[in-house]
């Protein structure tokens, strides 16, 4: 598609490259810059065409370009980048002639939001409802868009009230792409924060975070096999640094989606091998960090590279503030709603401060019906009906959550290895078929869910 979409663009330019080798001379040149309207910024990394001109110019970080020793003549500006090609864009400019000893301007921008989300949407949205949440699908490998693909928006109104607490209403608005893969939805709330997914034929891509806030157009490019048959595979490989420069070793690098995970070497390097291509969700933690959720577009020509950078998550605060702040953490996963429900075991800070557990599956020993062992491939937590869950490989069904993410297994017990007790600021188990709709499956499993806060420092008296 990249190839095709040079050759018209060259095809169209070069019919001006006769007038600018009229004259002789090579004293002029053309400068200029792409703007990205879209993101308020240069359009860093745009490939810029001239007529007359064999090589091609580059965008700088800012989106500036500039074409030296040029003769005088009459020129064509044409820009190529995959945004542009993914919103069916084509930047070029009208023909416009430059004298000897002179200096040609040729600004180019991205449409604005209002007029891209006018060119998608039409007079579908409203000034109460006026985001427009618009894409395209397209095959990772081949690039061909994806025709009929099911397009998800999913996001969750929180209402709170002294009646009822906080409640939690999900929703969902789903859409089909056209012949050329586009998608789009008219009229969504402009505050919105949700999540967009495509599908086809059994194959998803992974989950992709949007913002409507201050947004009134987003646009996203999302990649999807076209079928399971032609599911190629790829990689994803790079470095995790803290805010400091600083390898950070042992942290967890997971696609969930697929069950993938891996921790960092002690330079802070990792390579997740043999992912599916097309989207994917990268999850990056560590206790004492900030997780990094990055949506990846993987291909089998080459490896995506990553670079991670994860800032601490913990701060010092007196002994007031702290309390408040794991409260507030199990505030936000929806903990103190659901204890009152009475469904489950709850473990707050302060119940696990006073059983000192070395171990986080030292807790379950007090959950009546949970038997835990301890054994040379790891813990083995079971029930009547769940015979493993961190680490056992004796069958049966059973899930955990860290910080609501679902946590997967690399080695058999990892979860204690990776989760010290002092970490947790709460915990929820849940037996088979009792747990909250969000963390069932489709069958009934035992469910334990983790909430974690890096040990906080206090200050002195």
């Amino acid at each position: 598609m990249l190839g095709r979409a040079v050759s018209l663009w060259v095809a169209m330019l070069i019919p001006f490259a006769s007038h600018g080798q009229a004259v002789t001379g090579n004293t002029s040149r053309i400068v200029g810059i792409v703007i990205d309207s879209i993101h308020a910024s240069g359009l860093a990394g745009a490939e810029v065409l001239v007529s007359g001109v064999s090589s091609t110019i580059t965008t700088d970080s800012l989106g500036r370009f500039s074409v030296d020793r040029l003769p005088p003549g009459t020129y064509q500006v044409g820009v190529f980048h995959p945004l542009l090609e993914s919103l069916g864009l084509t930047l070029t400019t009208k023909p416009f002639a430059i004298g000897p000893d002179s200096t040609g301007v040729a600004d180019l921008a991205i449409p604005s939001v209002a007029t891209l989300a006018g060119r998608y949407c039409a007079r579908q949205t409203d000034h109460a409802r006026q985001a427009v949440v618009a894409g395209r699908v397209r095959d990772p490998d081949t690039e061909a868009p994806i025709r009929d693909a099911t397009i998800s928006l999913r996001w969750v109104d929180v209402m709170v009230s002294k009646e009822t607490g906080i409640t939690r209403t999900p929703h969902e608005l789903t859409v089909n792409t056209d012949s050329a893969g586009f998608f789009r939805f008219c009229g969504v709330s402009d505050a919105l924060d949700a999540t967009v997914q495509a599908g086809r034929a059994g194959v998803w891509t992974g989950e992709v975070a949007i913002s409507t806030t201050d947004a009134p157009f987003t646009f996203e490019d999302l990649a999807l096999a076209s079928s399971r048959d032609s599911w190629a595979k790829g990689s994803v490989r790079g470095n995790v640094r803290s805010v400091d420069d600083q390898p950070i070793a042992g942290a967890r690098v997971e696609a969930p989606m697929w069950g993938a995970a891996i921790v960092t070497n002690p330079d802070g390097t990792f390579a997740l091998e043999s992912l599916p291509t097309g989207t994917q969700l990268i999850i990056v933690r560590r206790i004492g960090f900030e997780a990094a959720r990055i949506t990846v577009n993987i291909t089998s020509h080459q490896p995506t590279e990553l670079s991670v950078v994860l800032g601490p998550s913990a701060k010092i605060m007196d002994t007031v503030l702290v309390v408040a702040r794991r409260n507030q953490t199990l505030e936000r996963g929806g903990f103190f709603a659901r204890q009152r429900s009475g469904w489950g075991r709850y473990f707050t800070h302060d119940e696990i401060d006073k059983r000192s557990p070395q171990y986080v599956s030292d807790l379950l020993k007090e959950v009546p019906g949970i038997s835990v062992t301890r054994g040379a491939g790891g813990v083995v937590v079971g029930s009547s009906r769940i015979t493993s869950i961190l680490g056992g490989r004796r069958g049966g069904c059973s899930r955990i959550f860290v910080d609501g993410t679902e946590w997967r297994l690399i080695d058999p017990g990892d979860i204690d290895g990776f989760v010290s007790p002092n970490e947790v600021s709460g915990l929820e188990v849940y037996k088979p078929g009792t747990a909250p709709a969000r963390y069932r499956g489709i069958e009934e499993c035992l469910v334990i869910l983790v909430w974690t806060e890096m040990p906080v420092k206090t200050k002195s008296d």
